[in-house]
């Protein structure tokens, strides 16, 4: 049974403030219902066989002699996934027979005769249990995927995850439906290993139009981040994952023992994929977080110190918190002022930063579909007016409460970020107590900025491709510890 998947509001819940890609930098996964439709439309169109003939067994009774032989065409196959083994990631398959057995009597040396019974669809599966690999597309070989597979440093590269039918380690199973003629099901069984034979026959390159996946290091012109350096096939209940390091993340690969979605948490015994989508790529927090997010406010924006204080609050704080503190002071100090008969001087006064940190919040909402950010500051400070040489206590107070805007959104297969601090974010600055004349007012002043944030291009540039080179079609997106995206994989 595939494992559970929860809604996308109690998958956020659950998400939020772990981090689930088990220290790989990319988890993608696809789940058996897609799998499938793409494989119904795969194998319409390039059937394995199709009105194919096999020699069954020879029976001779006396001086009579019975041949058997099949002429079979298969049905699109259905897969299952189960828990990876020690022996590496297996797939079942079932896939029905439609077709006729010919039956030829030869009684001594007469002329033979041939009688034929039809094996009508839905009478008799195949079901073969087979190895998940991964073939080298630019070496033409085979790449174990019981262990993490490397592309190495040969450039441009791509590998295919593929049915690995050249193995010993395959099962094979024929079986019959209710109605199948019984003399049909014995012989049928008899030339099992004829069709094992054929299929075991089948060469691996032959097997890239069938392919699940396929990864590749095509270099994106823009960044090195999510271009992949080595990845592991893991299968669990219903689903197919492909867990990835990349160039621009970890410099070691991740967990290799048992790797799983969630691994280290003890309640996540459920799909990686939200309800109402059957595909998902999960970028972890260190390498979208820390290593894009991070790294470009800090390139791009040197009058500023950007703290996470993520964690501050909780564990399970979901998204992010940071703390924006300003190098220069953002103060405009008020003017004196003659007011008659009074004049009235402010001394200046300055922000300290490690008090009153600007605050920027990553966030999500309902439906879940671009994640969101919002700016709040509030600031106090105390300094003096002078009326006429007489000394007055002022507290110089500011506040910014931001509306959310949007961080995250895809457009034409390509993540594009956008985060700014506008006119509208510019904080209402007053006095306690108030005093005549606007201009005895000192003001806070922020300074503007925009960042656009457009480097995780990854669905134009092709670094990760969905089953059959088709790109996954992104209809949801959130940011409740790692960046999921969520959606499917259109089959036409």
């Amino acid at each position: 049974m595939a494992l559970p998947q929860k809604s996308k509001a109690d998958y956020y819940s659950k998400l939020s403030g772990k981090e689930t890609t088990d220290d790989w930098d990319i988890l993608v996964s696809y789940s058996e219902k897609e799998l499938n439709s793409l494989l119904d439309k795969v194998w319409g169109e390039k059937k394995f066989f199709y009105n194919h003939t096999f020699p069954g067994a020879t029976e001779t009774v006396e001086d009579v002699k019975i041949e058997h032989s099949f002429n079979l065409s298969l049905t699109s196959p259905r897969l299952s996934f189960d828990s990876m083994n020690n022996e590496g990631p297996k797939v079942n398959l079932t896939m029905g027979f439609t077709g006729a057995m010919k039956t030829k009597v030869t009684v001594g040396s007469g002329s033979p005769k041939e009688t034929e019974k039809d094996i009508p669809a839905g009478s008799a599966d195949l079901v073969m249990k087979v190895p998940l690999t991964s073939f080298n597309l630019t070496k033409k070989d085979i790449e174990d995927a019981k262990h993490i597979i490397h592309f190495g440093d040969t450039g441009d590269s791509d590998h295919c995850v593929i049915f690995h039918f050249q193995n010993m380690g395959s099962e094979w199973t024929i079986v019959p439906h209710s109605g199948l003629d019984k003399a049909v099901e014995e012989q049928l069984n008899k030339a099992g290993p004829t069709v094992q034979a054929w299929f075991k026959d089948i060469k691996n390159v032959d097997m890239i139009d069938y392919g699940l996946a396929k990864i590749n290091t095509k270099t994106d012109p823009t960044s090195k981040l999510l271009r992949p350096k080595s990845y592991k096939l893991v299968s669990s209940k219903g689903l197919l994952n492909l867990f990835i390091q990349t160039e621009g993340g970890s410099g070691s690969p991740g967990n290799d023992q048992n790797t799983q979605f969630g691994r280290r948490y003890s309640d996540f015994a459920f799909s990686s994929i939200p309800q109402d989508h059957t595909a998902c790529i999960i970028i972890s927090r260190e390498l979208f977080f820390t290593k894009f997010l991070l790294d470009r406010i800090g390139k791009l924006s040197s009058p500023l110190d950007v703290v996470d204080k993520t964690k501050s609050k909780s564990d399970s704080t979901p998204g992010a918190l940071l703390d924006i503190k300003y190098k220069k002071s953002v103060i405009v100090p008020a003017k004196s002022y003659y007011h008659y008969p009074i004049m009235y001087e402010v001394e200046e006064c300055d922000i300290d930063w490690n008090e009153h940190p600007l605050h920027l919040t990553l966030l999500d909402e309902t439906p879940y579909t671009e994640p969101k950010y919002k700016w709040d500051w509030d600031f106090s400070a105390h300094t003096n007016y002078w009326a006429n040489g007489t000394k007055v206590g002022l507290e110089v107070k500011a506040k910014v409460e931001g509306s959310k805007r949007t961080l995250a959104s895809v457009k034409d297969y390509k993540i594009d970020f956008d985060l700014s601090l506008t006119d509208s974010d510019q904080p209402t600055t007053w006095t306690e107590p108030a005093h005549p004349g606007a201009e005895l007012t000192p003001h806070a002043s922020l300074p503007k900025f925009s960042f656009p944030l457009e480097e995780l291009n990854f669905f134009a540039t092709q670094n990760i491709l969905a089953p059959g080179e088709r790109f996954i079609s992104v209809s949801g997106m959130m940011f409740p510890g790692d960046l999921v995206l969520m959606g499917t994989i259109p089959t036409k």
